[in-house]
């Protein structure tokens, strides 16, 4: 489950509830470009409520899990929070709570693409015990690896490349050059490496 995935799912369940009640619903989201409104309309209900049973990460092999954004850094797999596991990209240690502890929170640049002092994309902390392959955050120049980690979101949208990681053994990387660009790519994915 990705985070475009779990909009669309919050989307058409707001719907439904403001089909069920004209004029005393409102839908709360942000509202939906009308190129996207009509490629959803074109799902089937047997489609979304596939799209509904998708798991939030699912193990490869007994080395790797792979997961839609990545994973919170001292966090165990099995407590991993739905929207961390969707959407982050950068962490920031903070002060919390009654005692004061550090912790570790997701955090995200602000509406001009700045990023907060001290954030550190989740790859940079993470130390397993499991190896992850995760997307959601574009590296145009290629995939990037760490001793733990492994990104294969290489832009294909964005004009790069569709890039797969096939798990025999090792893995092996395969990748297909986009033929044209279609989103343009936002800045602020540039901002941490």
């Amino acid at each position: 489950m990705g985070n475009h995935e779990e909009k669309a799912l919050r989307w058409r369940r707001h719907e439904k509830k403001r089909a069920a009640n004209p004029g005393r619903y409102k839908n709360p989201m942000q509202p939906v470009n009308e190129r996207r409104l009509a490629q959803w309309a074109e799902i089937p209900d047997d489609d979304w409520d596939w799209i509904h049973t998708l798991p939030y990460y699912v193990p490869i092999n007994e080395q790797w899990i792979a997961v839609h954004a990545g994973m919170m850094p001292e966090v165990a797999t099995e407590d991993q929070k739905p929207n961390e596991l969707m959407r982050i990209r950068y962490v920031k240690r903070i002060t919390a709570g009654p005692h004061e502890t550090e912790v570790l929170k997701m955090v995200s640049p602000n509406e001009r693409g700045e990023m907060p002092e001290g954030a550190k994309h989740w790859t940079g902390l993470w130390t397993g015990p499991s190896h992850i392959v995760y997307g959601h955050y574009t590296y145009m120049d290629g995939y990037r690896t760490t001793e733990l980690t492994l990104g294969i979101d290489t832009g294909c949208v964005h004009g790069g490349a569709l890039t797969a990681a096939v798990f025999e053994g090792f893995y092996t990387i395969v990748q297909v050059q986009a033929k044209k660009i279609y989103a343009e790519r936002k800045a602020w994915n540039d901002a941490i490496d």
